[in-house]
């Protein structure tokens, strides 16, 4: 949210967030349809069977397991108790020098 909020998002079909689709019709979890609709964000699921769309989301979300999820985990002062102390310690990452930093 610093850098304010996308129009749009490309989301994975699961099922949490996209009940169903046929690559041209699509339903979306009315919870998640909630979310969006707070946010003012129009959620666009990949495309079915497509590797080019699917590798982006993919891409997202090994990048934040790898290094996100990585760095709170083995720093020493990390006290994670709830979602609030999680999102702490992920804008602490944001942050710090350790985002977007290449390997």
């Amino acid at each position: 949210m610093r850098f304010g909020v996308p129009g749009s998002i490309l989301c994975d079909n699961d099922k949490s967030l996209i009940v169903f689709n046929n690559g041209k019709d699509y339903i979306v979890n009315p919870g998640f349809q909630y979310f969006c609709d707070r946010l003012k964000v129009i959620p666009k699921p990949c495309r079915p069977y497509s590797a080019k769309t699917k590798g982006r989301v993919e891409r997202a979300g090994s990048y934040i397991k790898g290094n996100c999820i990585n760095y709170i985990q083995n720093h020493p002062n990390s006290a994670i108790y709830n979602l609030d102390d999680l999102q702490i310690e992920i804008e602490k990452w944001l942050d710090g020098e350790h985002a977007n930093r290449r390997k």
